[in-house]
């Protein structure tokens, strides 16, 4: 039964040591949903269906009411002297009054709507494209802050082998200084390092802690600093591409958004077709010889054209290929310095992959040199401080190791966020 109890217990805490594993993909995903812009796609959705809803109503029919009151100085007047008869023609008053319902329908605006429509839609796909930009750069700000804990903790781990170390060093000069080959001065100096030493772990882990709280900030997340932190792997693209960069495609967005804007410029200048009616009431009516209140009504349709404007939209669209010339410029410029930075990083990973195997062949040696000296402390040839020393130097070189790997990770997640990799 015990041994049944042992076993549950060992494998429920396999089992939550596991589930306290923090991976890198789980803060960008924590980021990017805590980050206050997370929302900002679906605000920018709804402002675009009210945007394209405004604009469906230029079909809609137009009711306006209009109501006025004048006097004026002087009125039409019909003097006609015909002979043998008597014509009495009136004139209107000199005060006037009017009051109109005014009801428009536009047929054909000559495709403004439907350019504006697209103009809309992509306008609104370059505001969460920004998004995405600041995504990345969110997700930037948490890979430095995941592998700042992660080399933090390494290097902890080989200022504590270097303490064993000075540790097993005091320990032998205090046994010198009781056999009286050394005096206890002596021990001062290894003193001295130790309290530096420690001084070093106490802000070393000053900072770990500091860290874990940027990446809570970030991650919106409560990360115990006792959480693991799983060392990310991942394998390089064969092709270099910038397309996933958010930064390229949202260039690409622009030049589309001033494509749409150089159509609605054609549209601008095409007639434009609508119908109209007048319901009033008023002195005079429609007969502007009666003195009478009186009813009235008219209909009718209109064409509109703009036949000369002096070359304006062809300026304009001059303009928009300047501007479109202009954000190509901006995107050579950024793929340039973006594979300034790709080489950058391939020598950094390079350089760690060679510093790794370097590592592993002195970990062979080291294996070897343990191996010796066990077996020459075991025949009495060498003191256990002796063989102390060459196993910290070999945990040390597995220290190194480790911390090499972990840069050698850092410069390739590196690198794939160049590329736009977490964006996708």
């Amino acid at each position: 039964m015990r041994r049944l109890i042992s076993l549950l217990l060992f494998f429920m805490i396999s089992f939550g040591a596991s589930a306290q594993v923090l991976t890198l993909e789980e803060c960008f995903e924590w980021a990017e949903q805590h980050h206050p812009k997370s929302e900002e796609k679906v605000l920018l959705d709804e402002s675009l269906q009210l945007r394209l809803g405004q604009l469906d109503k230029n079909f809609l029919p137009q009711l306006s009411f209009e109501a006025q009151a004048t006097y004026q100085s002087d009125v039409t007047q019909v003097n006609i002297d015909v002979p043998g008869m008597n014509l009495d023609i009136p004139s209107p008053d000199k005060d006037q009054y009017k009051a109109a319902l005014n009801l428009s329908q536009t047929i054909y605006d000559g495709g403004i709507t439907k350019a504006n429509r697209k103009i809309e839609e992509v306008s609104a796909g370059i505001s969460k494209q920004q998004v995405e930009v600041t995504m990345l750069q969110v997700k930037e700000s948490v890979s430095k802050t995941y592998f700042s804990i992660l080399l933090m903790q390494q290097q902890k781990a080989q200022l504590l082998t270097i303490r064993e170390k000075l540790e097993t060093q005091l320990h032998q000069i205090r046994s010198s200084v009781k056999n009286g080959m050394a005096i206890p001065s002596d021990t001062n100096l290894v003193k001295v390092e130790l309290v530096k030493l420690n001084n070093q772990i106490r802000q070393l882990e000053r900072n770990r802690l500091t860290a874990f709280s940027i990446l809570e900030e970030l991650t919106g997340e409560e990360l115990k600093p006792s959480r693991k932190l799983e060392v990310p792997q991942y394998d390089l693209p064969a092709g270099n591409t910038f397309e996933a960069r958010p930064e390229m495609k949202l260039l690409d967005m622009q030049a589309s958004r001033i494509e749409q804007v150089k159509a609605l410029q054609d549209r601008l200048y095409r007639p434009k077709v609508a119908a109209f009616g007048t319901a009033g009431y008023g002195r005079p009516g429609l007969n502007m010889l009666s003195n009478e209140f009186d009813s009235y009504w008219i209909v009718g349709a209109k064409v509109s054209w703009n036949l000369w404007n002096w070359d304006k939209g062809g300026d304009e669209k001059k303009i928009l290929t300047l501007q479109q010339n202009i954000l190509q410029k901006e995107k050579e410029t950024l793929e340039q310095n973006l594979n300034v930075s790709l080489l950058q990083k391939q020598s950094e990973i390079d350089n760690f992959r060679e510093m790794a195997n370097e590592d592993r062949k002195v970990i062979d040696l080291y294996k070897d040199i343990v191996e010796s000296h066990a077996s020459r402390l075991k025949n009495g040839t060498i003191t256990p401080a002796e063989f102390i020393d060459q196993l910290n130097n070999q945990k040390n070189a597995q220290l190194n190791y480790e911390l090499h790997q972990i840069q050698l990770e850092k410069a390739r997640v590196e690198y794939l966020l160049t590329l736009g990799k977490f964006n996708q």
